[in-house]
């Protein structure tokens, strides 16, 4: 095992995979992917350290009527999750638990693979597509990514910025919520007196 990770290097880790306030804080959702990609939850039939205890592990450290938890909680998190992380891997105590649970998961810290893992390839979007159950057996396979893929990323270049997951940002509000047609298209109120009036405000008063 490697030394403790540092709480700089774990809250670089954190800020990879967490998707709300600017990567400070994560949702349960991105804490399993964090937890699933780095190793510490099994996806095994038999083993209890999993999502699911994830997911009440969760509900236990977060603030009390919030949906989201920030780096300072990790701690209390790796100690709630590490109760099921010991016993299904046979470790003797707490501390052995939280050590190799907080090794792995700083390790981990992106599915991205280049530029420091602040740039991904079709490779490493196609695997994380796969591991989160994004891909379905129809049209929404490797194939469509690959072509989806060509048309976003920059002329020239073979990778994407991890910033830029969530494409326009004004599609989504302060909460990470989706706009709808609002967050795609200029709606206008049609409230003008006149034909062709672009909306209330947009008029040039002489």
């Amino acid at each position: 095992m490697s030394g403790t990770p540092t709480p700089a290097e774990m809250e670089t880790a954190f800020s990879h995979f967490a998707t709300r306030a600017s990567g400070t804080e994560a949702t349960s959702k991105d804490v399993t992917r964090w937890f699933t990609d780095s190793g510490v939850l099994s996806k095994k039939p038999h083993m209890t350290c999993n999502s699911h205890t994830l997911d009440v592990c969760f509900t236990v450290v977060k603030e009390k009527g919030g949906n989201t938890m920030s780096f300072m909680d990790i701690d209390k998190l790796i100690i709630q999750v590490a109760k099921t992380y010991k016993a299904d891997n046979n470790l003797a105590t707490d501390e052995e638990a939280t050590t190799e649970m907080g090794d792995l998961a700083e390790a981990f810290k992106s599915f991205a693979t280049k530029a420091n893992n602040t740039e991904a390839t079709t490779k490493d979007l196609s695997r994380w597509f796969t591991d989160t159950g994004a891909f379905t057996k129809k049209s929404c396979n490797s194939n469509n990514l690959d072509i989806c893929f060509s048309k976003v990323k920059t002329k020239g270049k073979k990778c994407v910025q991890t910033h830029t997951w969530l494409g326009h940002k004004e599609r989504f509000d302060a909460e990470g919520k989706g706009k709808g047609m609002s967050g795609r298209e200029d709606i206008h109120a049609n409230t003008g007196y006149v034909g062709n009036y672009k909306g209330a405000g947009t008029y040039d008063g002489k």
